[in-house]
């Protein structure tokens, strides 16, 4: 069996035309990778910045502090828009028979805390949370009730939809709170 030298191997020019299709290839790939990276930084960032602000509502609650003087059933957290939400200091006199979700005149506005990351947005419109001193039972929309579903917040960028661009919060009756 007789070896043609000349349609053996590759030639150089065939070598850097290659290696120049792969390293293009591979700056696309690193520059997509990079963009969903920093995508998902900020998704987490906004849903961490929320759970926060809930961990803070029940720390308040469970250390009893009152508020502006006043002493307070509790504390919650009240959807205002998509990208707003209040912090609230339950105010009623009788803790146990009160409303527990958010009430204008009756509750005091502890925080109003906005989305600071831009472009992105709640996708849902959620129920009051409040905790209730000095458990703290969680209340679901003025509920409370173990065996209820947790309460589910979806944070996602302006214009995309979920689940694919969304970070989704779940808030448990028991007090848990998990990002996903």
């Amino acid at each position: 069996m007789k070896i043609n030298k000349k349609n053996a191997g590759f030639t150089l020019i065939e070598m850097i035309v290659i290696a120049l299709l792969v390293g293009i290839f591979s700056t696309f790939l690193l520059i997509n990778l990079r963009g969903f990276s920093t995508n998902t930084v900020i998704l987490e960032r906004a849903a961490l910045g929320m759970i926060s602000n809930l961990r803070k509502a029940q720390s308040l609650s469970i250390a009893g502090v009152s508020f502006q003087g006043a002493s307070v059933c509790g504390y919650g957290v009240h959807y205002v828009d998509n990208e707003t939400y209040l912090i609230y200091a339950g105010g009623e006199s009788v803790c146990i028979s009160s409303n527990k979700n958010y009430q204008i005149g009756n509750d005091l506005s502890y925080q109003l805390v906005k989305i600071s990351e831009k472009n992105v947005e709640f996708k849902n419109s959620f129920n009051d949370v409040f905790f209730l001193l000095p458990d703290p039972k969680t209340y679901i929309n003025n509920s409370f009730s173990l065996s209820d579903p947790p309460l589910t917040i979806s944070i996602g960028f302006k214009g995309l939809t979920c689940p694919a661009y969304c970070k989704t919060i779940s808030i448990f009756p028991s007090g848990k709170v998990d990002l996903n």
